[in-house]
C-alpha cells in the first residue's frame, strides 16, 4: 500500500512545530532543524455508503494502513473516513475524538509553504467534517485520549459517490531521550539478575495456573457485553485483553444471562502460554455466539486461531451452537493468535479441546481447516442445552431460506445457506416468517435459514425446488424475487401483483465452500420462501 513520494523539505519543516502559542488561523513557520522522520504514501479508500465496508472507507495516518485485519493494529481507531453521508471527509469515529481537518485549497504538496494553525479546542461539530475536492490538500489534527498528531493530503483522483485516492504525509517527531539513571556496576547486575528471574517465574506461574501440562489440553473463552459504541471486546489464548472490565470472573459464567445495569464486559479465560518445546495442537472448537447488535451497531462475534477465522458471526439473533473439528498448530509465541471478540450487545463461550506435542512430533503434523461437524453425544457442552439454536452444520440434505422486506430504495436483500447474504438485510430471526400476503413499505428486511455449511467429505445434490412469494414492488422500484442454486438462476419475477409460486426437478451439485451460491433475494416490498431438497454424495 505504502509508496514513497516526493515531498520537499519545506513540507517536513512546516510539520515539526515546536509548540508555541497560536490562535487559529495565525500562519505557522517552520521549525530550524526537524529531528524525526516523514511517513508518506497513497492509499485508495471506498465510499462507505456504496461499499458498506467500514474498513476499505477509513484510514490511520499513525499506523499507515487502511485495511486491518481483526482491527489488530489500529483497535477500530481510525483517522479519516471517506463518503459518509455524501462526498466528504470526516475525521471523528471515535467517542473521545476531538480530531479536526481543515481545507487547504487546490495544491499540491510540493507547492505548501507555511500552513495554517487548526482551532486547539473546536466546538463539537466544527471542522469535524469537509468537502472532498479533488485536488484539493487537506491538513488534519488528530486528538483523543491517546493520539496526537498531524498529517497532510491531497486528493490525487475522486469517483464521485465511489472512491478516492489520497497521497499523505505525516511527521513523526524523535521521541524525546530519557534521563541516564546513575547506577553502579554491581548494582545493574543485581537488578537484571532479580527482574528476569522474577520475569521467568511469572512464566511459569502462568504455563502452571492457566494451561494444564496433560495428555488432553483444553481451552475456555468467556466474553459477554453489552453496548460499547460499537468497539470491540477481545481475549486471547495469552491472556490479554481489550475493553473489557478491569477483573476477569474467577469460575466460568453463564453468558446467556443478562445484566441489565453491568456496563463492561463480562469475562473468563482459561488459557495461557505454550511451554517451551512444546506445540498445542487444538482439534477442535465448540462454540456457543449470540449477536443480535443494539442501536450501537451490528452485532458482532469471531474466534480465530493462527492462520485461520474459525467462526464469524455479524448482526444475528443466533444463538448458534456450533462444533468445528480441524487442526491448529500453535507453538511458543503464536499465543495471541489465538482469539475471541466480540462487539455490540453479544456473546461468546468457546471451548477448545487437542493435545499437547513434542515439537519433533508437531513438525509431522498439517493445518487442517476448521470445518462444522456432529459433536460427540456424551460432549461437555457451552451454553448447555440450547433451544432453537443454529448449528451450521447441514445435517440433513433439506434447507429452507426465507426473506421479507419492505422499502429497501432497491438493494437486494439476500440470504444463503450460511445465513445473512447482504448488509442490506436488518436481522436474521430463529423462526419461519409468513411470507404470503402483501409487504408494507414500512417493513424491516428480515431473513430466515435453517441451512447450514456441507459437511466434510459430501456433496449436495439439489434435485427439487419450490418456492412461494410476492414481487409487488413500491414507490421506490419494481418489486423482484430471485431464486438461486450453484450457478443457476431457478426464478426471477420482478414487478408482478399476487402470489407467486414455482417449482424445478433437476440436478445440481453444491459443494462445501460453496454455500453462498445457494440463495434467495427480494428487493422493494417483495417477500420469497424456498425449500431446497435432495441427497448427500460422496465427495
Amino acid at each position: 500500500m505504502r509508496t514513497m513520494l516526493s515531498v520537499p523539505m519545506a513540507v517536513l519543516m512546516l510539520i515539526a512545530v515546536g509548540p508555541r502559542h497560536v490562535e487559529a488561523g495565525d500562519p505557522v513557520t517552520p521549525a530550524s532543524s526537524p529531528a524525526g522522520r516523514l511517513a508518506t504514501g497513497r492509499v485508495e479508500l471506498l465510499g462507505r455508503e456504496r461499499h458498506g465496508n467500514y474498513e476499505k472507507a477509513t484510514f490511520s495516518f499513525e499506523h499507515e494502513v487502511r485495511d486491518d485485519p481483526d482491527l489488530a493494529r489500529t483497535r477500530n481507531d481510525w483517522e479519516l473516513e471517506f463518503c459518509n453521508g455524501g462526498d466528504v471527509f470526516g475525521v471523528r469515529m471515535v467517542k473521545d475524538d476531538r480530531s479536526t481537518i481543515l481545507d487547504l485549497g487546490p495544491k499540491r504538496l510540493e507547492d505548501i509553504v507555511e500552513l495554517t494553525s487548526l482551532p486547539a479546542t473546536p466546538a463539537r461539530g466544527g471542522l469535524a467534517r469537509v468537502p472532498a475536492v479533488d485536488g484539493h490538500t487537506y491538513l488534519v489534527h488528530t486528538r483523543d485520549s491517546d493520539s496526537d498528531h498531524l498529517a497532510l493530503f491531497r486528493v490525487e483522483s475522486l469517483v464521485p459517490g465511489d472512491r478516492c485516492e489520497i497521497a499523505w504525509v505525516r511527521w513523526i517527531p524523535d521521541p524525546p531521550k530519557a534521563g541516564t539513571l546513575e547506577l553502579d556496576v554491581a548494582t545493574r547486575q543485581r537488578l537484571a539478575r532479580a527482574l528476569a528471574a522474577a520475569m521467568e517465574s511469572a512464566r511459569a506461574a502462568l504455563l502452571k495456573e492457566r494451561l494444564e501440562i496433560n495428555p488432553v489440553a483444553r481451552v475456555r473463552f468467556q466474553i459477554r457485553t453489552q453496548a460499547q459504541g460499537g468497539n470491540r471486546s477481545r481475549l486471547s489464548l495469552a491472556g490479554s485483553n481489550h475493553r473489557v472490565a478491569e477483573q476477569a470472573e474467577a469460575t466460568p459464567f453463564d453468558v446467556r444471562t443478562i445484566e441489565e445495569r453491568r456496563r463492561d464486559p463480562r469475562w473468563f479465560v482459561q488459557g495461557g502460554l505454550v511451554p517451551e518445546g512444546k506445540v498445542l495442537v487444538i482439534e477442535a472448537i465448540d462454540v456457543y455466539a449470540e449477536a443480535a447488535g443494539d442501536s450501537n451497531g451490528d452485532g458482532e462475534a469471531t474466534v480465530g486461531v493462527p492462520g485461520e477465522r474459525v467462526f464469524s458471526v455479524r448482526d444475528e439473533e443466533g444463538p448458534f451452537q456450533v462444533y468445528f473439528e480441524g487442526r491448529a498448530l500453535v507453538r511458543p509465541g503464536e499465543e495471541e493468535h489465538v482469539e475471541v471478540s466480540v462487539a455490540n450487545s453479544s456473546a461468546l463461550d468457546v471451548i477448545m479441546r487437542g493435545k499437547l506435542v513434542d515439537a519433533v512430533e508437531a513438525r509431522k503434523l498439517a493445518q487442517i481447516p476448521f470445518v462444522p461437524s456432529m459433536a460427540p453425544a456424551t460432549l461437555e457442552r457451552p451454553g448447555g442445552t440450547i433451544e432453537h439454536a443454529r448449528d451450521y452444520l447441514l445435517s440433513r440434505p433439506v434447507a429452507r431460506l426465507q426473506v421479507r422486506a419492505g422499502a429497501g430504495g432497491g438493494n437486494p436483500n439476500r440470504v444463503t445457506l450460511l445465513g445473512k447474504g447482504s448488509i442490506y438485510l436488518d436481522r436474521l430471526t430463529n423462526q419461519p416468517i409468513a411470507t404470503s400476503g402483501p409487504v408494507e413499505m414500512r417493513e424491516q428486511a428480515v431473513g430466515y435459514t435453517s441451512g447450514g455449511r456441507i459437511p466434510r467429505g459430501k456433496i449436495w445434490v439439489v434435485t427439487r425446488v419450490t418456492w412461494e412469494g410476492t414481487a409487488a414492488g413500491d414507490s421506490n422500484g419494481p418489486g423482484e424475487m430471485i431464486v438461486h442454486v450453484g450457478g443457476t438462476e431457478l426464478a426471477k419475477v420482478r414487478d408482478t401483483d399476487g402470489p407467486l409460486a414455482g417449482e424445478w426437478d433437476g440436478e445440481i451439485r453444491v459443494g462445501p465452500g460453496q454455500e453462498a451460491r445457494v440463495y434467495v433475494e427480494v428487493a422493494n416490498s417483495s417477500a420469497v420462501s424456498a425449500t431446497f431438497e435432495g441427497h448427500f454424495e460422496d465427495a
